[in-house]
């Protein structure tokens, strides 16, 4: 039997800011959907191979500074429970024998990879020396993998039409990340030559059951030039998502205006 990869992008968390209401109260809203869909079998296809790159920067930030923002009770308390709220978070992890957010990640994929089936790839490094040219690195990830062999890529993480693999703050507002976190729809067609990496590129829409979905904020377009692009079905949000549910599929309806596909 032929392998195939399934390609799962997760990007990152913010800083917890307690002045935005709307964004990264949790540092697991990106992975615990994954991490449901690997429990309950749905990443475990005999056909497939999983590897899921996570942008680690991001988690590494968040950890640092969950992990001492709450270093003293009288700061917590006067913040109010959120606070407390990261302070188990990271009691959580290791007491679960982990020693940051990533080998949490790391160990849970290993535990949630279905018996008997391959192993969950994590790769926390695939960015490589520098943040500044992560989005680059993505697409070269891709590139590496044999010709017809990628059957469909995942995304969750911040969107705003481009996929975003962090979250930054300036005063109380949400802003999109360094350039070199951004993955950008104009590179979809700089990459259109990934197109012979697909397993399912122009194949008829009945034999292709595995479309590549884009979970975040209006990636509707992002997943329709995708479609286009590389021949093969994509879905995406039109409008905003719900993050704070951990299923896939409630994520899907969650969308403001629908969950549109390709």
């Amino acid at each position: 039997m032929k392998v195939r990869h399934f390609i799962i992008l997760v990007g990152g968390p913010g800083l917890y800011d307690g002045d935005d209401p709307a964004h990264d109260k949790a540092w697991y809203n990106y992975i615990d959907p994954v991490m449901a869909a690997a429990k309950s079998g749905q990443l475990s296809r005999s056909d497939e191979q999983v590897h899921w790159y996570v942008y680690g920067p991001a988690y590494e930030h968040r950890w640092a500074d969950d992990i001492t923002e709450p270093s003293f009770i009288e700061k917590y308390i006067q913040d109010g429970d959120l606070n407390v709220t990261r302070y188990d978070h990271t009691r959580k992890v290791i007491a679960e024998g982990a020693s940051d957010y990533l080998d949490y990640i790391k160990k849970k994929a290993a535990k949630y990879a279905k018996p008997g089936s391959k192993k969950i790839n994590v790769i926390t490094n695939w960015w490589g020396a520098s943040s500044l040219f992560a989005a680059d690195r993505f697409w070269t990830a891709l590139g590496s993998y044999p010709d017809q062999s990628i059957s469909r890529v995942w995304f969750l993480g911040h969107a705003a039409g481009d996929l975003w693999l962090s979250l930054r703050h300036e005063g109380d507002d949400a802003v999109s990340p360094v350039m070199g976190e951004i993955v950008e729809r104009t590179g979809i067609s700089k990459h259109g030559a990934l197109v012979k990496k697909f397993a399912f590129a122009n194949a008829p829409i009945v034999a292709d059951q595995t479309p590549s979905k884009f979970y975040g904020c209006n990636t509707m377009e992002f997943a329709r030039l995708w479609s286009e692009t590389f021949k093969v079905r994509a879905e995406g949000a039109n409008g905003k998502v719900n993050f704070n549910k951990t299923s896939l599929k409630d994520i899907e309806t969650s969308a403001q205006f629908g969950w549109k596909k390709f």
